[in-house]
């Protein structure tokens, strides 16, 4: 055996050698501590906070295309719009028209042929009133124009109405009006004007007054299943138009309103008297009563040929309209408009009844009709595209709402998982 130096016997060498021999025998213990330390750090759990970043913008971004961009393009869609022209018409009908005389080449020209009303051509305010009835085809054409108003949320309507009868304007009807754009309503303490003007008659009328409280025009986005106010144009009145079914139009769901309004005497005395009161107000007849009713019609109402006899003018009129509820948009419109002469208001129901089948001898006014096939087509594809717009809204605010909640479970899932993890270490590693 090999004798050490006495450096490391005794002194600075051999207690370095004392160290060195501990930590040979400690090695294999110390370097298990270091590796327990090791994973111990590694597993450590860490929270995914890249993951919850990307997470967070897709709430975001589902949250945006879900809940804010349908909202906004539909309160795009829901007034109505303005700096737009579009018209209206009926397909021709039978239409009867009273001709008293005067410049009117439709009336003369469709009068009664038959050889009793011939005798009484110069003569016509004596002749049956029959024969001063003509008959004709007839249409009604509406034109709309929008332009801005005092307020945004405010429209001016210029509309223009015209009776063509028997291709020739029987009617011309002007309207000004403000509309508020979300309601449909005219607009309260706004002035509403009309101008008239009747070939038959040849008379012409104006009127001004506050803004009427109902729909005309127009009807609101999204419909409801319940009555409306309804300005009727003729007799000047405000009623309900109630909604009666449900319906559909080729692939669009639709609601059905109906209206129709008892007779009114017309009078151009009445205070604010509507246009119909001033074109036809002053046609009140008396005479004898064979003149106005024919021979069972006396014998019915126990009249003889003699009786003197008092007619007035009544008005009624009604409507049937065809409304996509979602749109608000009009699919169609069938409306009848009928004046004629009766002795009182009793008589007048009764002849109102029938206004499908117009009075031969007593009717001063009658026209009735719905649009023609090209203005419903080009208005259901119209309503059909923006029915399709509201759609795809629809499926957009959908799908943002499922990725929303999607997003918002993972969030949650991983901060509950990551929380779990750190209370299944032991209180002094948290």
């Amino acid at each position: 055996m090999r004798h050490l130096p006495l450096f490391f016997v005794d002194g600075p060498g051999f207690q370095a050698w004392e160290d060195c021999a501990r930590l040979y025998r400690e090695g294999p213990r110390m370097g298990t501590l270091a590796h327990t330390a090791a994973e111990d750090v590694t597993q450590r759990p860490v929270l995914p906070v890249r993951a919850l970043r990307w997470l967070v913008v897709t709430l975001l971004l589902a949250l945006f295309v879900g809940a804010v961009v349908p909202p906004l393009v539909i309160n795009f869609l829901k007034p109505l719009p303005v700096n737009e022209t579009f018209t209206t018409a009926t397909a021709p009908t039978p239409a009867t028209v009273m001709h008293l005389g005067g410049s009117w080449p439709a009336g003369e020209r469709n009068l009664p042929q038959d050889p009793e009303c011939a005798q009484y051509r110069d003569t016509r305010d004596e002749a049956p009133l029959r024969c001063t009835i003509a008959t004709a085809p007839a249409s009604l054409e509406q034109t709309h124009t929008t332009s801005k108003g005092a307020e945004r949320d405010e429209l001016i309507l210029e509309a223009h109405t015209e009776i063509i009868f028997d291709g020739e304007p029987l009617v011309l009807f002007d309207e000004h009006v403000t509309l508020d754009r979300g309601s449909a309503l005219p607009v309260p303490g706004t002035p509403h004007t009309y101008r008239a003007y009747s070939a038959a008659l040849s008379e012409e009328a104006t009127a001004e007054g506050e803004a009427r409280p109902g729909l005309r025009h127009f009807v609101p986005f999204n419909t409801e299943r319940r009555s409306y106010l309804f300005s009727d144009p003729a007799t000047g009145r405000d009623e309900p138009i109630d909604y009666i079914d449900p319906t559909a139009v080729g692939d669009l769901d639709a609601y059905v309103f109906a209206q129709d309004l008892n007779p009114v005497r017309i009078d151009a005395t009445a205070p604010n008297a509507p246009i119909a009161d001033l074109l036809l107000g002053n046609l009140d007849f008396n005479g004898r009563a064979e003149r106005f009713y024919s021979d069972e019609e006396l014998a019915a109402l126990g009249l003889s040929a003699d009786d003197d006899v008092e007619l007035h003018t009544y008005l009624t009129s009604g409507r049937e309209i065809v409304v996509e509820p979602d749109t608000g948009h009009v699919l169609d419109v069938d409306s009848y408009y009928y004046a004629f002469l009766a002795r009182d208001a009793e008589e007048a129901e009764n002849l109102a009844r029938e206004h499908t089948d117009p009075n031969p001898s007593r009717t001063v006014f009658h026209l009735s009709g719905s649009w023609t096939e090209e203005m419903r087509e080009a208005r259901y594809d119209a309503t059909a595209r923006e029915v399709t717009q509201l759609r795809i809204l629809q499926i957009l605010a959908w799908i943002g709402r499922f990725f929303a909640v999607v997003a918002t479970a993972a969030i949650a899932w991983l901060i509950l998982r990551h929380r779990r993890a750190l209370q299944s270490l032991p209180a002094n590693e948290r």
